[in-house]
């Protein structure tokens, strides 16, 4: 019992440096501006975004993966996993999906509106759509199986696996 906390500590540790890396991700769309000059060319700005933007969605996918393998390793984990469902599937599932999940559509719609009617300003458009992309994010993380199974009381663990059985 103890070592299967221990491992959710640890997944929740790299989980959290995912999300870290998912949130610069979402930044990087601030640098679009800077990415091309005057003169249509690549700027210095178009060369950080292309790295900070690869980088970040690169770590922040490793680092989840890592997350996921210390998880995968469980038992408790691998009963639990056969009846659920992936992340990208389910809408508000847990708390804190009951909040991302509503501003991941309102912000998707806001996105989808802006683009088609050109009445929303440049620089709104961009946080709406780094909201967008972060909260896109946070729905498959938070109303995923890994989440939900680090984030499980003990009790509700317990009464998983007896049912399991």
């Amino acid at each position: 019992m103890k070592k299967r906390k221990q491992r959710k500590q640890k997944a929740l540790k790299y989980l959290g440096l995912s999300i870290v890396c998912f949130g610069l991700h979402a930044c990087s769309i601030f640098l679009e501006p800077f990415a091309v000059n005057s003169e249509n060319k690549v700027a210095a700005g178009g060369y950080i975004l292309g790295v900070l933007f690869w980088v970040t969605l690169l770590a922040g996918a490793v680092l989840f993966g890592v997350c996921r393998e210390i998880i995968s390793k469980t038992v408790g984990y691998q009963e639990w996993k056969q009846k659920k469902i992936i992340g990208v599937f389910g809408f508000f599932r847990t708390p804190p999906a009951r909040i991302m999940d509503p501003i991941l559509l309102v912000s998707f719609a806001l996105t989808i509106v802006g683009n088609l009617t050109r009445s929303i300003p440049e620089g709104v458009l961009l946080a709406v759509m780094a909201i967008m992309l972060f909260t896109f994010y946070l729905h498959m993380i938070v109303n995923g199986r890994v989440y939900r199974y680090i984030t499980m009381s003990e009790r509700k663990e317990k009464k998983s696996e007896k049912e399991g059985n």
